[in-house]
C-alpha cells in the first residue's frame, strides 16, 4: 500500500482524453523523416519542426548548444588477405577508433561471448577477438585488458549499434584513460557463422577496416516550458533524447511526438498547474554516452537542486507487440506513483523494477525523484539479442529492430503509443497537479532498512552494520509518522501545502545519492552496472577474506567511511521528518 496523499484522478481525466492519436502518429511521421545522428542536420531539422509545433501551441521553447565529445559509426569491413573468401561487412561501435588507412592485420581467435576465460583460454593478445553478442564498454574494456587489437561482435541476425564507451557524458582526466584504444566492428551473424566455419579448418589471418569519428561536435538540447501557479517555481521534468539510430521511430521518434502532445494537453488544461512541467530533448545519448542530459545536469546543478521536482523519462514507446507495463523503471520513491498511472490507464498491476545505470538518468546525484524510460515491454522472445541483452542489461525486454536501420514508422503501434503517452501524462499530472507531491517517503525509507539488512545477513560475521540497520529502521518509523500525518492533516493552505513538498524534495536530495551514486552528487558514475547502496556492496567482498590480512585491513577502513557516508544520510534523512512532523502537528 503506498503512502501518497492523492487529490483523486477525476480532475485529469479531461488532459488523459484530449490525448489525440491522430497528433501523435502526425508528430512521430515528421521526425521519423530525418536521421538524427547527434550534431547533423537532420536531428537540426527534427528539433526545429518539435520547436515550431510548440511554439504554435503558445509554449515557450529554448535552444541550447554545447560541444560534446561523440563517437558517430561510419563503415567497416574485414578482408581476408590469405584465403579465397571475399569480404565481410559490417558496422563499427559508437567510439571504435578508426583503423589506419591500410587497416589493421592480425590473426582471428573466437573467444565465446568474451567472458574473461574465454578470452585468457583464447589467446587474444596482439589477435582479433571474435565473441558473440553486442558490442558493450564492458566487452571493449576487457579485450582491451588481454590485449586484443581488433573486436568482431556477432550481434544476430541484424546489426545493432551500440556504443563502446564506459565514460557517462564526456569524459573528464579521471575517466578520460577509458576511451576506447580497441577497433570494433559489428556483423551479423550469418558472417559470424561462415569465419567460425573457417577457424576451424584452421588459422586466419583478417584485415580490419573501420571508418568512424571520435571528437568534438556541437550538438542541441531544447527546451520548453508550461509553467504552473501556485509553486511557480518548481518544475517537474518531461524528458527524452532526439538523437537517434537511422530513423529511429520507435527510438525515440514515438517519444519525442508523446512529450510534444503531452506539453499541449497540460497547456490547455494549465490553470490546474501547481507546479510546472518541462520538456527537455537531449542530444547526444546514442552516440555521447547521456552527454546531453550530463552537460544539463553538470551545468545547472544548483537550479536543478532547488527546483527540479522530478524527472520523468521517455524512450522507446508505442512499439508494435508491447503489451507488459509492468516493468516500469522507478526509485522507491516514486513507485507507487508509476504503479498508480499504470494501473489508472492499462489496468495491469505492478510495483516496477529498481533503476539500472542507462537511459539519461543524469540526476540522481542530485537527488531528483525519477520515474519511467521504457515504458511497456514486448513479450520475452528466445534469440540472439534477447540472449546479449540478457547479459548486457539484466532484461530481455527490448523489439527485434531495436538499434537497426528496421526502426522504421511501420513498427509503430498507434494503440500502444497512445497508451504510453497517456501512462506518462497521468504521471505527469501528479506531478504537475497534485497537491502533495507524488513521492512515497515510506517506501524509500524501508527499502535502504531492507538492503541495509540483507547485506548485514548475507556477510555474516564480518559484518559492521547492525548499527546502519538500526539507524535505518529509526529512519522508517519516522517516515511513517511524518506519512501518517500527511495523510490525516488537514493541509489546504497553499504555504502548508509547499513545506510538506519541501521536505518530500528535500529527503529525496539526501536518500537518492546514497542509494543510487557510488560516486556522490557531483560527479557521474560509469555507464557500468551498479547496485544500490553500491558503497557498502564490498561488505560482501571482506567476508570472503583472511581478517587479518592487510588487503581485509585495508578494505574495512574503506567500508567503515563508506558507512558513514550512509549512517549520516539516515541521521539527517530522519532529524529531517522529525523536525517536520512537529511543525505540521502545529498548522
Amino acid at each position: 500500500m503506498d503512502r501518497i496523499r492523492w487529490d483523486g484522478d477525476a480532475r485529469y481525466e479531461k488532459i488523459i482524453t484530449d490525448i489525440s492519436d491522430e497528433r501523435l502518429f502526425e508528430h512521430v511521421k515528421r521526425i521519423a523523416d530525418f536521421k538524427r545522428e547527434a550534431g547533423s542536420e537532420g536531428e537540426r531539422a527534427a528539433l526545429a519542426y518539435i520547436k515550431g509545433v510548440l511554439e504554435d501551441y503558445g509554449i515557450e521553447t529554448k535552444l541550447l548548444e554545447f560541444d560534446s565529445y561523440i563517437g558517430l559509426p561510419e563503415t567497416g569491413e574485414l578482408t581476408f588477405p590469405s584465403s579465397a573468401e571475399g569480404p565481410v561487412s559490417g558496422r563499427p561501435p559508437a567510439f571504435s577508433p578508426q583503423t589506419p588507412e591500410e587497416g589493421l592485420e592480425a590473426d582471428v581467435v573466437y573467444a565465446g561471448r568474451g567472458r574473461a576465460e574465454e578470452l585468457a583460454h583464447a589467446g587474444v593478445k596482439d589477435k582479433i577477438a571474435l565473441v558473440d553478442g553486442l558490442a558493450s564498454p564492458h566487452l571493449a574494456r576487457a579485450v582491451e585488458d588481454y590485449g586484443a587489437l581488433g573486436l568482431v561482435c556477432i550481434s544476430g541476425e541484424q546489426i545493432h549499434d551500440m556504443i563502446m564507451t564506459s565514460i557517462w557524458g564526456t569524459p573528464t582526466p579521471e575517466t578520460a584513460w577509458r576511451i576506447p584504444r580497441c577497433h570494433a566492428l559489428t556483423i551479423v551473424k550469418t558472417d559470424g557463422d561462415r569465419i567460425k566455419e573457417w577457424l576451424r579448418q584452421g588459422p586466419l589471418r583478417a584485415r580490419m577496416n573501420v571508418r568512424s569519428f571520435v571528437g568534438w561536435k556541437k550538438i542541441p538540447i531544447l527546451l520548453a516550458d508550461v509553467k504552473g501557479r501556485a509553486e511557480p517555481d518548481r518544475y517537474v521534468i518531461l524528458s527524452g533524447h532526439i538523437d537517434s539510430w537511422h530513423y529511429g521511430a520507435t527510438d525515440n521518434g514515438t517519444a519525442n511526438a508523446a512529450m510534444i502532445e503531452i506539453a499541449r494537453a497540460l497547456n490547455l488544461h494549465k490553470e490546474g498547474m501547481r507546479r510546472g512541467l518541462r520538456l527537455a530533448f537531449w542530444s547526444g545519448h546514442s552516440h555521447g554516452r547521456y552527454s546531453g542530459s550530463a552537460w544539463y545536469a553538470d551545468t545547472f546543478w544548483e537550479e536543478l537542486y532547488r527546483n527540479c521536482v522530478g524527472l520523468v523519462t521517455m524512450d522507446i514507446v508505442g512499439c508494435k507487440g508491447s503489451t507488459n507495463y509492468t516493468e516500469f523503471p522507478r526509485l522507491a520513491l516514486t513507485k507507487a506513483c508509476g504503479a498508480r498511472a499504470v494501473r489508472e490507464i492499462t489496468g495491469q498491476e505492478g510495483q516496477g523494477v529498481p533503476f539500472g545505470r542507462a537511459g539519461d538518468q543524469s540526476f540522481f546525484g542530485i537527488g531528483i525523484p525519477s520515474l519511467f524510460g521504457v515504458m511497456s515491454r514486448p513479450a520475452l522472445e528466445q534469440s540472439e539479442l534477447a540472449a546479449s541483452l540478457k547479459i548486457l542489461l539484466g532484461h530481455a525486454g527490448f523489439p527485434w529492430w531495436w538499434h537497426t536501420v528496421h526502426d522504421t514508422i511501420d513498427k509503430v503501434d498507434l494503440e500502444v503509443m497512445k497508451k504510453d503517452t497517456q501512462v506518462a501524462a497521468l504521471a505527469i499530472c501528479y506531478f504537475c497537479r497534485n497537491s502533495i507531491l507524488p513521492l512515497d517517503c515510506v517506501e524509500a525509507a524501508q527499502e535502504i532498512l531492507d538492503l541495509l539488512t540483507d547485506l548485514e545477513q548475507k556477510a555474516g560475521t564480518v559484518s559492521f552494520l547492525a548499527d546502519t540497520v538500526a539507524k535505518a529502521r529509526d529512519l522508517t518509523r519516522s517516515a511513517e509518522d511524518f506519512s501518517d500525518l500527511i495523510l490525516n492533516k488537514a493541509l489546504e493552505d497553499d504555504t502548508q501545502i509547499e513545506y510538506v513538498n519541501t521536505i518530500l524534495i528535500n529527503l529525496g536530495r539526501i536518500l537518492i545519492p546514497v542509494v543510487q551514486t557510488a560516486i556522490g552528487p557531483f560527479d557521474h558514475d560509469l555507464a557500468l552496472p551498479i547496485k544500490r547502496l553500491q558503497s557498502l556492496q564490498s561488505v560482501l567482498d571482506l567476508a570472503t577474506m583472511d581478517q587479518e590480512k592487510d588487503a581485509a585491513r585495508f578494505l574495512s577502513t574503506r567500508l567503515i567511511r563508506e558507512r558513514n557516508r550512509v549512517e549520516h544520510a539516515l541521521m539527517r534523512a530522519k532529524d529531517l521528518l522529525n523536525t517536520a512532523a512537529r511543525r505540521v502537528l502545529e498548522f
